[in-house]
C-alpha cells in the first residue's frame, strides 16, 4: 500500500501527486491506487450520461458514514483523456512510471509498475476546470459528492481505493460512456432479494440486535418475512418475485414515519410492525376490487405511507375512502403507468389537488329575493371563518350555475358537488332543487363511506306553515330567525368542520 507523504492534496508543491499499480486489464491500461476521497472529487468531473444527483440519497451516505461500524464504499472509477482538453493543458497531467514490480517477460505491455499521477493545480490549489474535464467519473459520482460533501462538515477525510482507466489510445469504443455502460448493464449484480434473503435467513451472521443498529428496516422485514401466517398471501402475490425487496420498501416508510426503533424489547418491535402489516395487508385487500391495482409498484408502500402519515388517526373507512379516491384520480387521469415516480410524490399532488377543491363550499338556495341576506350572511361567515385560520375557502351559489325552473340537476353541478368540500342548503322555502342537491350531496356520502358534509338551514320565521319534509326532517339542521343568530351558529358549524377535515393548517393536527 502507498504512503501518503507525496503531497496527495497539493500541500507545498504546484501539482496534486498520486500513486498506483498500472498494468493492462484486457483492452485498457488501468491504474489502480488510493487517495483520500477530497482528492479524488477535486481532480475529476461528471459528464451527462451520468444518473442525476439524488439530492435524497446524501442523507442515508452520511448516515452511513458517520455511524456504521462495517463502513466501505467501493471502488471509484475514473477514466483519463487528455484529448477532451485543451492543447495548452495536455502537458499538466503526467504519468511517471516508476518501478517494475512483475516483469511478463513475452508481453512487455503487461508489466506490473508503480506509477505516478501529477495534476498540476493553479495558485490556490485547485485544479483547472478545462483540466479537469481530462478525468472523468465513470462509476461513483454520488459517492464522491456525497462523502465529500460530509468530509467537509466533520473536518475529516477517509481513503478509497480508486481505478484510472487510459482511454488515450484509439481502440474505436474507448470512451467513458463505453465503460459507464459495461459496468451498470453488463455486469450481473447481486439482486436486492437475494441480498435480503442472505441477511434475513442468517441471524448468526446479522443478529437481531446487530440490524436494530445498523440497518433498523432490515430487522423489521426480518419479523414480518419471518411470520407463518397464510393472511398475508393476496399481499404477497402482488409482490411477485420481489417479496423481501418490497417487505423492506413498506419497513423503511414505517421506520421514517413511525418511532419503533425506540421500544427496547424486541417482542415490541416485533408486536408493533406486524400490527402495521397487518392493516396494510386488509386495506390492500380491500382495495382489489381496482382491477389496475394490482399494476401499481408503489402501491403497498404508499397504502403504508397514507395509512401511517396521514390517515392512522382517523377510522378504517376514512383511510379506505382516502385511497379509493386516490386510485380513481389515478385512473380518471391516466396515470396508471406513471414511471420514475415516487409514491409521495403522486400521493402529494393528488392531495394538494383535492385540498384545492376541498376549499370549495357550494350554497344551495331557492331563487328568491329574500334569500340574497342569507347569502349574504353565510358570506360573511366564511370570511371571518378564512381570517381567522387563514383559509382560502370560496362559497359557490349553485343556483348561479341552474338553467330556468328544472326539477332535476345539471350535470355541471353534479361536477361542482362532487368535486367540493361542503354543502350548505336552505330548506326554508320547500325548493325542489334545493331538496335534490342535497339529496345528491347525502347519497355521494354514502357512497363514499364518509359522514355526510353537510350543514342545513331553516328560518323558522320566514313561513310558520312550512316544514321540513321527507327524510331530511330527522337530520339536524340551523334553525335561526335573524342574520345574526344565522351568523353566530354557522360560524361554529365551520369551525367544527374546519376542525374535523383538517382543511388547511389543521390538515397536520
Amino acid at each position: 500500500m502507498p504512503t501518503y507523504s507525496f503531497d496527495e492534496r497539493g500541500q507545498g508543491s504546484r501539482y496534486i501527486r498520486l500513486e498506483g499499480l498500472e498494468n493492462r486489464a484486457l483492452n485498457y491500461h488501468v491504474i489502480r491506487g488510493f487517495a483520500h476521497i477530497s482528492t479524488l472529487e477535486k481532480i475529476s468531473n461528471s459528464d451527462k450520461y451520468q444518473r442525476e444527483i439524488d439530492e435524497d440519497h446524501a442523507l442515508d451516505i452520511k448516515k452511513y458514514l458517520k455511524g456504521g461500524v462495517n463502513r466501505f464504499l467501493p471502488e471509484i472509477i475514473l477514466s483519463l483523456n487528455l484529448n477532451k482538453v485543451p492543447e495548452e493543458y495536455k502537458s499538466k497531467i503526467e504519468l511517471k512510471r516508476k518501478k517494475t514490480l512483475m516483469n511478463s517477460g513475452s508481453h512487455p505491455d503487461n508489466n506490473t509498475t508503480v506509477t505516478e499521477i501529477r495534476i498540476h493545480v493553479d495558485d490556490e490549489g485547485d485544479v483547472p476546470s478545462d483540466l479537469k474535464n481530462a478525468i472523468m467519473r465513470v462509476d461513483g459520482n454520488h459517492r464522491l459528492r456525497f462523502a465529500s460533501d460530509y468530509i467537509s462538515e466533520v473536518s475529516d477525510d477517509y481513503i478509497v481505493s480508486f481505478c484510472l482507466i487510459d482511454l488515450q489510445e484509439d481502440i474505436g469504443t474507448s470512451n467513458e460512456e463505453f465503460i459507464f455502460y459495461l459496468i451498470n448493464n453488463k455486469a450481473k449484480p447481486l439482486m436486492d432479494e437475494e441480498n435480503l434473503k442472505f441477511i434475513i435467513d442468517n441471524p448468526v451472521a446479522f443478529s437481531d440486535a446487530f440490524l436494530k443498529k445498523e440497518d433498523f428496516p432490515l430487522l423489521l422485514t426480518r419479523y414480518i418475512a419471518k411470520e407463518n401466517t397464510a393472511i398475508f398471501d393476496s399481499i404477497y402475490k402482488n409482490f411477485g418475485d420481489k417479496k423481501l425487496s418490497n417487505i423492506y420498501s413498506v419497513a423503511n416508510v414505517t421506520n421514517n414515519l413511525t418511532s419503533l426503533s425506540i421500544y427496547e424489547k424486541d417482542e415490541d418491535i416485533r408486536t408493533n410492525i406486524l400490527k402495521i402489516f397487518f392493516k396494510v395487508n386488509a386495506l390492500y385487500e380491500n382495495l382489489c376490487t381496482h382491477d389496475k391495482v394490482h399494476h401499481l409498484e408503489y402501491i403497498v408502500q404508499l397504502i403504508t405511507y397514507v395509512y401511517l402519515d396521514f390517515c392512522n388517526k382517523n377510522k378504517d373507512k376514512e383511510t379506505q375512502k382516502w385511497l379509493e379516491m386516490f386510485i380513481d384520480w389515478l385512473e380518471l387521469n391516466n396515470l396508471f403507468g406513471l414511471k420514475s415516480v415516487s409514491y409521495q410524490e403522486i400521493w402529494n399532488i393528488f392531495h394538494q389537488i383535492h385540498q384545492s377543491k376541498s376549499n370549495k363550499v357550494f350554497v344551495s338556495l331557492a331563487v328568491k329575493k329574500e334569500t340574497d341576506d342569507v347569502y349574504k350572511s353565510i358570506r360573511s361567515v366564511i370570511n371571518e371563518i378564512n381570517s381567522h385560520f387563514d383559509l382560502n375557502l370560496e362559497p359557490i351559489r349553485i343556483d348561479q350555475y341552474r338553467k330556468g325552473v328544472t326539477y332535476g340537476i345539471s350535470d355541471e353541478i353534479l361536477k361542482h358537488i362532487r368535486e367540493g368540500g361542503l354543502l350548505i342548503g336552505d330548506l326554508t322555502y320547500e325548493n325542489a332543487n334545493v331538496y335534490h342537491e342535497v339529496g345528491y350531496m347525502m347519497g355521494l356520502c354514502h357512497e363514499r363511506g364518509t359522514e355526510e358534509q353537510i350543514i342545513l338551514l331553516f328560518n323558522k320565521e320566514a313561513n310558520k306553515d312550512i316544514s321540513v319534509k321527507f327524510n331530511l326532517a330527522g337530520k339536524r339542521h340551523l334553525r335561526f330567525s335573524t342574520c345574526t343568530e344565522l351568523e353566530r351558529d354557522l360560524y361554529k358549524e365551520l369551525e367544527a368542520y374546519v376542525r374535523k377535515y383538517k382543511i388547511g393548517k389543521y390538515i397536520a393536527n
